[in-house]
């Protein structure tokens, strides 16, 4: 009888520490899977930025910027009727919704004043991607470089010069901050000129993994909402 109480105490033992094993075992594969396995793309992005609704269009790619910038973008240069075309197709300009019950998620709270998106065109808050918002900037700093040719942009008793020194600043600011905020590390390397012992470029041609911005640019174009409530719309132009 001692001897079988023994032998069970024995495998009450033995069984305690199989499970402690296994216990052990499974917290090994779980702290493994938490710190080895890759995430998603869906992941990482979800743990990098807050909601947007483009969300589930953002997919990346590699490219390979031009070397030296030379041929010269379509975009860049004097205004004609075929570039302001491209301006117009490349920066959607577009307003999109965002549901109410997302809006803590941008660090926000729903009490404050937003312009509203009628129901009937899908309700919630208007907002702008902000890589639309960044590309107007631009856009707006190009046009000043050539602003003998948007007379009817730039005209004084239209557009005071204390109000367009604002836009241009602020958009140097937006920019200035949405570069920072990246702060891009990919390496320009240094080119010599062999014609010449002093003159260097900086040889643009890297690549770099980038956003597919022509899908951004879709869903944006897809998703624009027209018709809001005028109620709630403040009147900026003052």
């Amino acid at each position: 009888m001692r001897e079988w109480r023994n032998q069970a105490r024995i495998h009450r033992r033995s069984l305690r520490l199989v499970i402690a094993l296994l216990l052990l075992l499974l917290s090994l594969a779980t702290l493994y899977a938490r710190t080895v396995v890759i995430p998603t793309q869906r992941q990482c992005q979800n743990r990098m930025f807050l909601y947007s609704p483009a969300s589930d269009h953002v997919h990346y790619q590699w490219t390979n910027f031009k070397k030296f910038y030379y041929p010269p973008s379509e975009l860049v240069g004097p205004p004609t009727p075929e570039r302001e075309q491209l301006w117009d197709e490349y920066v959607p300009n577009s307003i999109v919704s965002v549901p109410y019950d997302r809006i803590s998620e941008l660090g926000h709270v729903n009490n404050e004043n937003w312009w509203a998106v009628a129901p009937e065109a899908g309700g919630g808050v208007a907002a702008v991607l902000a890589v639309d918002y960044q590309l107007n900037c631009l856009s707006l700093l190009h046009r000043y470089l050539y602003k003998s040719a948007y007379k009817h942009m730039f005209n004084h008793s239209q557009v005071s010069e204390h109000r367009l020194k604002a836009q241009k600043n602020l958009c140097l600011e937006v920019l200035r901050q949405e570069l920072t905020c990246y702060a891009d590390p990919t390496l320009y390397l240094n080119w010599r000129n062999p014609k010449s012992q002093k003159n260097a470029a900086a040889d643009l041609g890297s690549w770099h993994k980038c956003r597919d911005y022509d899908a951004i640019r879709d869903w944006a174009w897809s998703h624009r909402i027209y018709n809001l409530h005028v109620s709630n719309v403040l009147d900026l132009t003052v």
